[in-house]
């Protein structure tokens, strides 16, 4: 692709919105109507996995394509300068910047992007104005607000240009605003009759969330706990988060809606990408990510440019450092030698991607890794952690028949499951080549604090 034909970029990256809550990966509802009409018309991966979870390892090693035991971004390091990023490893901004790109963002949430590495080189921070909520992050309609303003004013015209924005609203606590927050829900949720959130209730999660400083720290994690003590449904905690990705969907809508006015929309390359998913109930884990499920670590990817892209669903497994080689090679720009991902352009024109095992990486309320290959995933634990985990379990799940991950083969699949865990073992060792495991480095971090089971 010539200089002069390169499209603009914009990533709505979304936080804590998992493949299976929108609607164009089948979920019944209808949470995501504009992100399901990109989908449609461009191209949809079906089978996206994160490398790293929670946020900070998932979208520094999404933007810049380097695996996280790779930067060494493994966690959520506070006060931010305890996070260090080798300067040659280079962000999507930074290298469309050499290419004549003009570079913004608009995150929603503070602290996930305010280490010194995230915040170099861009061109232009657009003010994350308007009111605050958990965490530093701001609605998705004063989101909408200021990209829509930003875009009105002429900034976007003199392009081309690459704006990456981060949509916080779908993260714990649900508070959705009407109509949101009824949208998918008519019942009563006080119904004693309903005892679905009873287990909740006994749950150590609920525990860890009343008993320490978790909730404290926030009034909207309080209200939140205040709300759902008193709540019997547990259909209506689902409803609320439900919510929350209608509410993103739709303020998502008004940005792409002032694209179009702007003559705007068929120039801009748009990438639907989330951090990671949520648990709502899976594994009694409840409204939150810290574990290597599918729920959590199956994202939407979503590629959009009427211009240039066709219409494709694409079935291969693929992961989110594949984002940066793949956007690259589609402007025909050469990929940084830091990158770990693959381009995925061959399977975008049609023809047979053969992708390596995903490895994730989680050290989120517990320590542990995943590998994906083809219909397996094994996860090994590395610390205590979730349900009673101890160090050296391991787990594993047929995801193509149990997409849910209920039924743990590894009792009749030991050598399976020995033997997926020695390829793991190989990719962490030749990844590191000698370097100290970034995950073992980190394991007694505050940030990877364990729920108490």
């Amino acid at each position: 692709m010539s200089d002069d034909r390169r499209p603009n970029i914009l990533i709505f990256g979304l936080d804590t919105t998992p493949a299976n809550h929108l609607g164009c990966y089948g979920y019944p509802r209808p949470t995501s109507p504009n992100i399901d009409r990109l989908a449609r018309n461009g191209v949809q991966f079906a089978d996206a996995n994160l490398t790293g979870l929670p946020t900070t390892p998932g979208w520094t090693s999404m933007l810049t394509g380097v695996h996280p035991l790779n930067s060494g971004i493994v966690i959520h390091a506070e006060p931010p300068q305890q996070h260090a990023l080798a300067l040659d490893i280079e962000f999507l901004h930074e290298t469309l910047a050499r290419y004549g790109y003009r570079t913004a963002a608009l995150e929603g949430r503070g602290r996930a992007f305010r280490s010194p590495y995230w915040m170099r080189n861009w061109e232009t921070y657009l003010d994350r104005g308007g009111e605050a909520t958990y965490g530093g992050g701001i609605p998705a309609e004063h989101m909408a607000d200021i990209l829509v303003e930003w875009i009105e004013s002429g900034d976007a015209d003199n392009g081309p240009f690459y704006l990456f924005t981060h949509w916080w609203d779908p993260h714990w606590p649900y508070f959705p605003p009407a109509p949101y927050d009824r949208m998918f829900y008519a019942g009563d949720e006080h119904n004693p009759g309903n005892t679905s959130l009873t287990k909740f209730h006994q749950h150590p999660w609920w525990k860890h969330r009343t008993s320490g400083g978790a909730g404290r720290r926030d009034p909207r994690q309080q209200a939140h706990i205040d709300l759902v003590r008193d709540v019997t449904d547990l259909e209506f905690v689902t409803a609320l988060f439900d919510g929350e990705i209608a509410y993103m969907d739709a303020m998502i809508g008004r940005v792409l809606s002032s694209l179009e006015e702007r003559g705007l929309a068929e120039d801009t390359l748009t990438v639907i990408v989330a951090d990671h998913g949520e648990s709502i109930v899976d594994h009694d884990m409840f409204f939150n990510h810290g574990d290597l499920y599918q729920t959590n670590v199956q994202i939407p990817l979503i590629l959009h440019h009427s211009a240039g892209l066709p219409i494709r669903r694409v079935p291969d497994t693929v992961e989110h450092i594949d984002l940066v080689p793949t956007v690259l090679d589609y402007l025909g720009i050469e990929t940084p030698p830091c990158a770990d991902g693959m381009s995925l352009m061959p399977a975008i024109r049609g023809q047979t991607l053969e992708h390596p095992p995903v490895c994730m990486t989680n050290n989120n309320f517990g320590m542990n890794r995943g590998w994906r290959s083809g219909r397996w995933k094994l996860i090994e634990h590395m610390s205590a952690g979730h349900l009673g985990a101890r160090p050296g379990d391991l787990e594993l799940y047929d995801v193509v028949s149990d997409p849910y991950e209920r039924t743990n083969l590894i009792a009749t699949h030991q050598g399976l499951a020995e033997a997926l865990r020695g390829e793991m073992q190989a990719f962490v060792a030749r990844v590191l080549d000698g370097r100290p495991d970034p995950q073992l480095t980190y394991a007694n971090h505050p940030s990877a604090a364990r729920v108490p089971y």
